[in-house]
Parts: structure tokens; C-alpha cells; sequence
């Protein structure tokens, strides 16, 4: 495989100084695509966008990362990565990177989607992006300095007969105050390399990481090394029109002495981490990087050296026996094969490749694939446990099983999370939670991040184990110090209802933003709560839809809830019922009980969508049913009055009961009206009695005033004019008008109440003032209108 030359573009009407390299914003936007679904799929680019993320991130980049992106995907990182780096203003620093496939038609450069259909010419402008529409965004960002960088697969499987499509990338034209750099010469042919990264991507990332290397020094020591590792076959151009002061990716100097650009400069010490990293970083042990991710676990540099220990790992694997006898049984490292990329598993760290997720795996060819793979290889145990999972997607459970088994007996970690996991819901197994934590725990002891996250889980919820939210904080940090972001969003749940730990908000948001920030949406759904309500960062609706935005976009159903109703009210967002109702209906249709009550009552209100009482009470109904108490007592209001339904008491009454014993203090007071009146259930005073004094209890004006009423004629209760006074008081002070006249002629008789003219008085106005007949006629009678 080869690879397009690699473009970087750097657009700025002045570099930054070096003096001023900390204050300036770092924004990034990476993606890579290898799993493409219409041509033969591409290894590398995935591994060269997670090096060059972990590189970036280490030197200060806010990056955003998307593997495998679909052009939807795409085109929405573009945008939101654009609004990103103009908030930056023109000391923000952009970089674009990009790997997969890439074509050249009529001169301009096109970067692919994995689900891009391209079958002739004129379907590239429709199923790809242009590379220079995304460099004029960020130049018209405002940003003084952007960097688009393209390393993209040269052989064009697309456009067989494309006439006007040039071998490798066009030049691309830049403004003044620009630096193009190509992985080789402009038209011709980059190699992809032997290992898991192209030699281009490699010697880039690491000279980036040098510390007081000038960004033209920098590209003349990239040249040099790819020179030297493709035996002067590739050879990386520059073409620089630069003005201004240097740029330094690693600014690890500051001034003092005079340079020729009027910049000055002073080596500083350098901390033991840097100082250790830049003794091992060209390494090609991997013991050395381990070495460094137990002295600095939480370093600067630990992505990329977790990234240069798997490439290294499977650069070896690929090395052993590569002529081998298939037909020995004894154990047998292979080599990168389809049923690594259809069915490895992305947390696995023994994968080889950069695996699948759960609902992407397509398991019938996975299935094929790694059977496949066995017959050539029999005892290699990623091979077993793949078949295994790709069967488990199937709803093969036995299957599975005995796979899982097998790899789990040649001690493979991520078999016993998922055998753990096949006890844990009784997939093909009775279920079992202690034997489920049994095997999460085989694994987790020797740091597998997915199953310290299980294992967590089974002790949050006392499952197959004594419920103990210290032990369960304990290991979603570890799960979470690895990165995965479920953990990461276990443990900010922990901290936000104090739950193991002592409650902060503060330290919730901070980890639901790191696995928010991974991509992961229920992270981000709970980031936005917590900027809606003001919980551990200040209020702010427009960072609130921010996160409900990506977390709705990913399908999380509680997100386009709450997206729908920041469109509902106007909060963070122009007020917008239309979309409101877009987004309750995408949630509603996943069966998020929220998004289903809402839907009702924008059907029942008419708002963004004709109002109709058939649809509104389907609505709601399927939140009815859910437990949904709100909804619970919507439906008896349209039994009770016919609406979208036939008129029925007994229903109403069953739903208000629904409702009134889920605490709902409206039901509750409807119910009680029922009871009064024997509508729908049996007359009963004692029970019209219970259910107004919960709904009473909860602050409903009605329900005390009817409870007042009840102790006043002692009906249901033992009469009592001091209850009657006490909770028409209650009633009366929320302004209830018939209330207020009650509780006036209580003072004027003296009923459960010291006779006071001044305050009889008083409540009878308040009651006339609302315009209540009896209270007007009152005030006559007794002489103070």
C-alpha cells in the first residue's frame, strides 16, 4: 500500500514568538480511516491518527479525534473543530490531520469517508470533502496559524477510469505567511512502511516532540530521517514563504540572548519526566517506554508511548516465522490478518490492529474471517478469543463459550472480562454474578481498565458481591487512570452523588469531561446537566447544548431529551419548537420516557407540530407505561374528558392511582376528588381524606383546602376546626381564594382560631380582591366593603 504525499499547511499573517508560545490556544482536529466499507480496507491510518493525537495532546493541542469517520461525522468534526479554533481568536494555533484514502480530480484534493460510494468521477464532490474547503475554514477562522496535514493512501481504488485525476495530491496553493511541506515530491509516491506507521507520520511525530526545534529545522530533520529509512526513495519537499518569528511545537526554551528573527532564547532545565523521555524516545525496546509508564503513569507522554509499545508489539508479531509450517500445532504469534479488523476488541491490548466496537462488529463475516484465520494458525489465542466474541454477537452463546474457555486457559486477559460478562447476563450460561465477578476479577488484578470498570459496577450494585461504593470507587480509578471513559464517567457519577467519596461537584465534572472529551455520550450528556444546572462549573446553557448536542448526535437518548428542551425554551439556543420536537421524537422513538412525555405534550399544546389529541395521549401512553407518573395522570385527564379516547372514568381512576402512588401530588388530589364523589371507584370519605392529605402535604393548594374542608365537617377524619384552620391557612397563603374566605369567616367565628375582626377582615379582602362571590357578599354583610 502506498500513500498520498503528506501536505501540511501552515496559513498566518505572523508566527507566533516563542515568548508568547504558552498563551496561545492549541486546537486540533485528527481523524483516520481505514474501514472502508465500498473498497479493501487500510491498516495504518487509524494507528497514524491515534500517534499523532497522542503527540499533539502531549504539546498542549485540544484535539479532536475521530477514527473510522463516516462523512456525516466528518463534515460535523470540521465544523465544530472551525467554531473551536475562531473562539481561540488570532493567537490560536489550528492543525488539521488527516489519513485514509485521498484522490486528486481536476487538480483539487478530496479526502474519503469510510462509507463513501464512489463509482465514477462526478461522485467525489458529492461523497468526499474537499481538502481545500476545510483549509479556507480555518484560514477565515482568524486563528494566526494553521497547519493542514494530509497523509493519505495514494492508489486510487475508486476511479478506475477517472481521466482527470492526477497520480498522488495536486500541489495545493497558499497565502503569504504560509509552509507546504509533502511527505515526497508533489505527484509522486509516498510508502505506507513495514510497520504500523507510515515513515513520514513517524519521524513527524517525533521531531515534533523536540524540544527548541525550530518548525524549518524540524522539516529538514524529517527529510533527513525518512531519506534515510526508505533508502532515498522518499524524499519529503518543502516550499516556504514564511514572515515573521518562529514557531516552536515544543517551546522548551525562553529568552534571553538576540536570534536572527529578533527573537531571544535560553536553554532551561528540563523536568526528570522530559529528561526521561528524551533519553528513550527514539528507542526501539519497548521496556523502555514500559519503564517510563511506571515512573510517570500520569506523564505528558503516555499515550504515545502506549501507542510505540503496541506498534512494536505488532511489528514483531508480524516478524516471527513468517514462513511457517501451518500445519504444527505448537503456538504461533501471527501476523495482522481480516479477523483482526473485523472482530478484535478496541480495549483489547493484546488486539492487533485497532479493533471494532460492539455495534459495529458484523459478526457473520467476522465469524468467516477468523475461522479462517484458525485454520491457519490453531493455537493462536487472539484468533480464539475473537472467534469467540464475533460468535457472542451472533447470539452463538455455546460457541462462545468454548472459545472464551480456550483463550481464557492460554491466560488471555480479555476472555475472562468476557466470560465475566456472559455469567454476569446469563448469555447462554444461568447467570451467576459471583462467578461473573469471579472472572472480572482474574482480569482486572493484572490491569485489564474493562474489567476493573465491571468489577466496579458489581460493587456499586452489591451484584455477586457485598455492595461497597469505596470498593467500587476504587476500581473505576484504576479503570479510569488507564482512560477508558466509561469508568471515567462511573467515577464523576461517585463523586456527584458522594457516593464512595466525600460529593463534589467539582471533581464529577472534571471526570465526566475527560470521558466526554474521549467521544463517549453518556459523559457528555451528564456534562451537560451539570452546566445547565450550575453543578461544579458556572451555569452555562450554550456549553450545556454544546454536550447535548454530541451526545445527542451519538443516539443518546437522555441528550436529545434535553436538547429538545433547551429548543423548547429558548435556553442556550434560539427557541425553536420544530426541533424541539425533532429531538423528543428521536428519544421518544428509542423509548427514553422523558422524550415520550414531552412528545405528548407538544402534541397536546400544538407546539412545532398540529396539535393532536389522538397522538398526544400514544405519547403518553408509552411513558404510562413506563412508570412515567406525569404522564400516569395525563392519561386520566384524557380518560376523564374524552380526549383522544373514549370517555372513562375507570380508567382515569386507574391511572390517577398510578400516578397518586408514584407521589404525584396532583393525581393524588384527583384521586382524592373520585373518592369523594365515587367516580370511577367505590365512594369513600376515608380514602378521598388519604389521598388529599398526601397531595396536601406536598403543597398543593387545592388538596389542602379540600382537606380543610374534610377536618372542618369531619368527614374522613375526626373534625377538627384547629386542622381546618391550619391547612386552610396553608391553602389561603398561596392564594387560593376560597381558601382565604374559609379561613376569614373561621377568624370572624372563632373556629379552631383565637376571633380576630382585623384578620377576618383581612382574609375576606384577599379573597374579594380575586373577585370570590361569598367573600364580596361577606365583606357587605358584616359591614367592611
Amino acid at each position: 500500500m502506498h500513500r498520498l504525499i503528506s501536505v501540511i499547511a501552515f496559513t498566518a499573517l505572523l508566527f507566533t514568538l516563542i515568548g508568547q508560545a504558552q498563551a496561545e490556544k492549541r486546537v486540533a482536529l485528527v481523524i483516520g480511516n481505514g474501514n472502508y466499507s465500498a473498497v479493501s480496507p487500510l491498516a495504518n491510518p487509524p494507528n497514524d491518527a491515534r500517534l499523532m493525537t497522542g503527540t499533539l495532546r502531549s504539546l498542549g493541542f485540544e484535539v479532536i479525534e475521530r477514527i473510522d469517520a463516516s462523512q456525516k461525522s466528518m463534515k460535523r468534526a470540521v465544523r465544530d473543530f472551525g467554531k473551536l479554533l475562531k473562539s481561540g481568536g488570532d493567537d490560536a494555533v489550528g492543525l488539521f490531520y488527516y489519513a485514509g484514502h485521498g484522490v486528486q480530480v481536476k487538480g483539487s484534493n478530496y479526502i474519503i469517508p469510510v462509507d463513501a460510494q464512489i463509482s465514477s468521477e462526478g461522485d467525489v464532490d458529492i461523497e468526499a470533502i474537499d481538502a481545500n474547503a476545510v483549509l479556507s475554514m480555518m484560514e477565515h477562522s482568524g486563528a494566526g496559524l494553521n497547519f493542514v496535514i494530509l497523509d493519505a493512501c495514494r492508489n486510487n481504488p475508486f476511479l478506475s477510469s477517472n481521466r482527470s485525476g492526477g497520480r498522488g495530491l495536486a500541489e495545493m496553493d497558499a497565502p503569504t505567511g504560509s509552509f507546504i511541506a509533502y511527505a515526497t515530491s508533489p505527484g509522486d509516491v509516498a510508502a505506507d512502511g513495514d510497520g504500523s506507521n507510515s515513515p513520514y507520520t513517524t519521524a513527524l511525530t517525533s521531531a515534533m516532540l523536540e524540544p527548541g526545534v525550530a518548525v524549518e529545522q524540524m522539516f529538514r530533520k524529517v527529510r533527513n530521517v525518512v531519506r534515510s529509512v526508505t533508502n532515498n526513495d522518499q524524499t519529503p519537499w518543502e516550499s516556504s514563504s514564511l514572515i515573521g518569528g518562529d514557531f516552536f511545537f515544543n517551546p522548551s526554551r525562553t529568552p534571553t540572548a538576540q536570534s536572527s528573527t529578533g527573537a531571544a532564547f535560553q536553554q532551561t532545565s528540563l523536568t526528570p519526566e522530559r529528561q526521561f523521555w528524551d533519553e528513550i524516545k527514539n528507542s526501539n525496546d519497548p521496556a523502555m517506554y514500559e519503564a517510563y509508564l511506571a515512573q510517570f503513569p500520569n506523564g505528558l507522554f503516555v499515550p504515545i508511548a502506549k501507542i510505540k509499545i503496541g506498534n512494536m508489539r505488532q511489528t514483531q508479531v508480524a516478524a516471527i516465522n513468517p514462513a511457517q509450517d501451518l500445519n504444527k500445532s505448537t503456538p504461533t504469534r501471527a501476523p495482522i490478518m481480516e479477523c483482526d479488523r473485523l472482530a478484535a476488541h478496541s480495549s483489547d491490548e493484546d488486539r492487533v490492529g485497532p479493533g471494532v466496537n460492539w455495534y459495529n462488529l458484523n459478526a457473520g463475516e467476522a465469524i468467516r474471517s477468523c475461522e479462517q484465520a484458525l485454520r491457519q494458525y490453531p493455537d493462536e489465542r487472539r484468533f480464539i478469543y475473537q472467534l469467540g466474541r464475533a460468535n457472542h454477537k451472533d447470539g452463538n452463546f455455546d460457541r462462545a463459550l468454548s472459545y472464551y474457555r480456550q483463550a481464557a486457559e492460554q491466560n488471555y486477559l480479555s476472555a475472562y472480562t468476557n466470560l465475566g460478562f456472559m455469567y454476569e447476563e446469563g448469555d447462554g450460561v444461568a447467570k451467576d454474578a459471583a462467578e461473573a465477578v469471579r472472572w472480572y476479577r482474574k482480569a482486572a488484578e493484572r490491569g485489564r481498565a474493562n474489567a476493573q470498570s465491571r468489577l466496579g459496577i458489581m460493587y456499586q450494585y452489591g451484584s455477586g458481591v457485598t455492595q461497597n461504593d469505596k470498593e467500587a470507587v476504587r476500581w473505576y480509578g484504576k479503570a479510569a487512570e488507564q482512560g477508558l471513559a466509561v469508568a471515567q464517567a462511573s467515577l464523576g457519577s461517585m463523586y456527584q452523588y458522594g457516593r464512595g467519596v466525600s460529593q463534589s461537584d467539582v471533581e464529577a465534572v472534571g471526570w465526566y469531561r475527560k470521558a466526554a472529551e474521549q467521544g463517549y455520550p453518556d459523559a457528555q450528556s451528564r456534562l451537560g446537566v451539570m452546566y445547565n444546572s450550575g453543578f461544579g462549573v458556572e451555569k452555562n446553557y450554550l456549553e450545556a447544548v454544546r454536550w447535548f448536542q454530541k451526545a445527542a448526535e451519538q443516539g443518546h437518548a437522555n441528550a436529545q431529551t434535553n436538547l429538545g428542551v433547551m429548543y423548547d425554551n429558548g435556553f442556550g439556543i434560539a427557541e425553536n419548537d420544530m426541533e424541539a420536537v425533532r429531538w423528543f421524537r428521536k428519544a421518544a422513538e428509542q423509548g427514553d420516557v422523558t422524550g415520550q412525555s414531552y412528545l405528548g405534550m407538544m402534541y397536546d399544546r400544538g407546539d412545532g407540530v398540529a396539535k393532536n389529541d389522538a397522538e398526544a395521549f400514544r405519547w403518553f401512553q408509552k411513558a404510562a407505561e413506563q412508570n412515567d407518573r406525569v404522564s400516569q395522570y395525563n392519561l386520566g385527564v384524557f380518560y376523564e374528558i374524552g380526549r383522544g379516547v373514549a370517555k372513562s372514568d375507570d380508567q382515569a381512576a386507574r391511572w390517577y392511582q398510578k400516578s397518586a402512588e408514584l407521589g404525584y401530588a396532583t393525581a393524588q388530589f384527583n384521586l382524592g376528588i373520585f373518592y369523594e364523589n365515587g367516580r370511577g371507584v367505590a365512594k369513600s370519605d376515608d380514602q378521598a381524606a388519604r389521598w388529599y392529605q398526601k397531595s396536601a402535604e406536598q403543597g398543593d393548594a387545592s388538596a389542602q383546602f379540600n382537606l380543610g374542608v374534610f377536618y372542618e365537617t369531619g368527614r374522613g377524619v375526626a373534625k377538627s376546626n384547629g386542622e381546618a384552620v391550619r391547612w386552610y391557612q396553608k391553602s389561603a397563603e398561596q392564594g387560593y381564594a376560597i381558601a382565604q374566605s374559609n379561613l376569614g369567616v373561621m377568624y370572624y367565628n372563632g373556629d379552631g382560631v383565637t376571633k380576630s375582626d382585623s384578620q377576618a377582615k383581612r382574609w375576606l379582602r384577599k379573597a374579594a380582591d380575586q373577585g370570590h362571590a361569598r367573600a364580596l357578599e361577606l365583606l357587605k354583610q358584616f359591614g367592611w366593603d
